[in-house]
């Protein structure tokens, strides 16, 4: 009887330490995600949350930065420029970002010349198209949402993708086309 209470109260002060380690939670943007592309020949900032005071270690393409979270969760680290090239990982404490490419970012915004999807140009541009595949092109298309609160901490349901047969139809033809 006795051995069973103590293996219970084990149990429990178990459960309650992982419960709170598992609090210890650092998190990042969507953006900052699998497949992503970082500015080339640029100082390199990489930015979320953490609990209060809570180190933070970042390791990229054999840089390592460490920062603190601040009293309310927030942190931002700069790692020094790199050169293009790839794949690579980001690791941020826990995490792994995957597949993390360094090149030319373009920043694409307009209406529907923008919008317009290589699905709708295919009868057109047949052969730019159709077999065109190149894995070192990334896109990723922010969802439609407004905040009238104000600037926005994050956008969910952000997904970088790479250029492949399958992926181009829903890439922007004018995007396609520039890049």
């Amino acid at each position: 009887m006795i051995n069973n209470t103590k293996k219970r109260i084990l149990l429990i002060t178990l459960a309650l330490i992982m419960l709170i380690c598992a609090k210890a939670e650092v998190k990042l943007p969507a953006v900052l995600s699998n497949g992503m592309v970082l500015q080339r020949e640029q100082p390199i900032q990489i930015w979320g949350t953490a609990d209060a005071n809570e180190a933070v270690n970042i390791t990229f393409n054999k840089h390592k930065v460490a920062v603190k979270a601040d009293q309310n969760g927030k942190w931002t680290a700069t790692l020094p420029a790199c050169k293009a090239g790839g794949p690579y990982e980001l690791i941020v404490n826990h995490l792994i970002i995957k597949d993390v490419l360094v090149g030319d970012v373009w920043l694409c915004s307009g209406q529907s010349n923008m919008e317009l999807p290589i699905n709708r140009v295919t009868d057109l541009y047949r052969e730019e198209t159709e077999m065109y595949e190149n894995n070192n092109i990334r896109y990723v298309k922010t969802p439609y949402g407004n905040d009238v609160k104000g600037p926005q901490e994050d956008i969910s349901k952000m997904e970088w993708k790479a250029l492949t047969k399958e992926t181009a139809p829903g890439f922007s033809a004018l995007a396609y086309f520039f890049a």
